[in-house]
């Protein structure tokens, strides 16, 4: 076992090539391999901001991304992420889509995050190993993740991202500041927590976990920004 979580982080790391930030943006602030133990890793810099507005989902996930390296307002994150009341913050795959260009705007010169679409369902299990492995490499690389959820109005509370979500249809976005169990459970900022407009924001933590069995599914037909 021992030996097969040693292979599942360098294949991890490898990853890195591509995700890693440049080494002076590197953040200080991981809290990589607590006590000795390697199985899980966060970042401390990425701290809650409730959205500002019932919208903002996006605006206030991609400044939760960015702390410690910008401080830009939510308002000029809606901006670059061209959010509106009548359609949120659009999702879309690559480089240029809104999520990943308001988050690009404040990386400095590795402009590299990108948006990966998730099959409707979640896909397969290979689906769920890359994101997995991802997840360990931004994490370890220093750089947050930002979701986006389908959630069904019949998903069941035991399959929502949080019980506290309502038995209603919610597209939402947030931000993945880190992981345990080697990727398979995901540490997440909660932008609806205390959110203005959210009417069941109250319900729901600020900081929490997610298996990411549970989540994929939830990322289908939409996905993820890393």
């Amino acid at each position: 076992m021992e030996n097969a979580q040693a292979a599942y982080r360098a294949s991890a790391a490898s990853l890195a090539t591509d995700a890693v930030a440049d080494p002076a943006e590197r953040d200080a602030s991981l809290n990589a391999c607590p006590d000795g133990d390697c199985s899980w890793a966060y970042l401390t810099r990425i701290t809650h901001s409730p959205q500002a507005r019932w919208y903002w989902c996006g605006p206030a996930t991609g400044v939760m991304v960015v702390k410690g390296w910008a401080s830009p307002s939510q308002l000029t994150m809606s901006n670059h992420m061209n959010t509106w009341p009548e359609t949120g913050t659009g999702w879309g795959t690559g480089p240029n889509a809104p999520i990943p260009n308001g988050i690009n705007a404040y990386v400095g010169t590795r402009r590299d995050y990108t948006g990966i679409g998730v099959p409707s369902g979640g896909g397969t299990s290979a689906t769920r190993t890359t994101f997995q492995q991802r997840l360990v490499a931004n994490t370890d690389a220093g750089r947050g993740l930002a979701a986006n959820i389908w959630q069904g109005a019949s998903t069941p509370p035991n399959s929502r991202l949080n019980p506290g979500y309502p038995a209603q249809t919610v597209k939402h976005i947030f931000a993945i500041r880190g992981y345990s169990n080697y990727g398979s459970t995901a540490y997440y900022v909660d932008p609806a927590s205390g959110g203005a407009g959210v009417d069941w924001g109250g319900n729901v933590p600020a900081y929490s976990t997610v298996t990411t069995t549970k989540l994929m599914p939830l990322l289908g037909a939409r996905g993820y920004v890393w």
